[in-house]
């Protein structure tokens, strides 16, 4: 599911916009909205973001700024990057993502308690991808469907529990279509948000984790690709 966004502060009408195009979350046209920027229904121009497909600017303005520029927040081309599912080691399933060398203390569908992970871009039940694998490295991979050429921005948040002191390796990298965005071995008492920018060199592109965490766990969620 596409993060919603902090309140705009940009109205139509008495409407803030956040309101409405959280109707747009998750690639949801909704009806005809009844809001209106000029003659024009904004259901029709928010038609051209359902499923994540950024239009060029519509020409319809809020203000000083185009449309447009509130609409990216939610183009996100990850199927279920808080890795809402089920089971734990062999047994994981979690719609989008494959999971290689996962073990008994790997799961999925972990509720987020962590009181810094920012709850105005959580869903309802906002969950994440823990593991806690020792000795071994655990894979997660999905394969998106991207423009080549075309800059993307690539982000997630981390927690890595527990510190490399209490012994064993703590270690997660994070890469998108080939290349290296994160390698860290440093542990942390909450989430930490990673954003970077990336542009595609493919019309498919892989989103990548690769994980250690001999001490204690190491939990991911939120995962994006957006555009711009």
């Amino acid at each position: 599911m596409s993060a919603i966004a902090p309140l705009t502060g940009y109205k139509v009408g008495t409407a803030d916009l956040n309101t409405i195009f959280a109707k747009y979350v998750s690639g949801v046209q909704a009806t005809a909205t009844g809001y209106k920027d000029g003659t024009a229904d904004l259901n029709t121009i928010f038609a051209k973001y359902v499923s994540g497909q950024w239009a060029t600017a519509t020409g319809y303005k809020v203000g000083s700024n185009d449309l447009n520029n509130f609409y990216q927040k939610y183009s996100d081309l990850v199927t279920n990057g808080d890795f809402a599912g089920t089971g734990s080691g062999t047994s994981i399933v979690a719609n989008g993502w494959t999971f290689i060398n996962s073990s008994s203390n790997t799961s999925v569908g972990s509720a987020i308690t962590d009181p810094e992970y920012p709850t105005y871009i959580s869903d309802s039940a906002a969950t994440s991808f823990v593991t806690g694998i020792v000795g071994a490295y655990v894979t997660v991979n999905q394969t998106v469907t991207t423009v080549s050429g075309r800059a993307y921005t690539f982000s997630f948040w981390l927690l890595m529990g527990g510190p490399s002191t209490s012994g064993g390796t703590l270690s997660c990298t994070a890469s998108i279509g080939g290349s290296q965005k994160l390698s860290t071995t440093t542990s942390n008492a909450s989430y930490v948000f990673y954003s970077y920018p990336y542009t595609a060199n493919s019309t498919s592109t892989v989103i990548s984790f690769v994980c250690r965490q001999d001490p204690s766990y190491l939990h991911i969620t939120h995962v994006r690709l957006t555009y711009p």
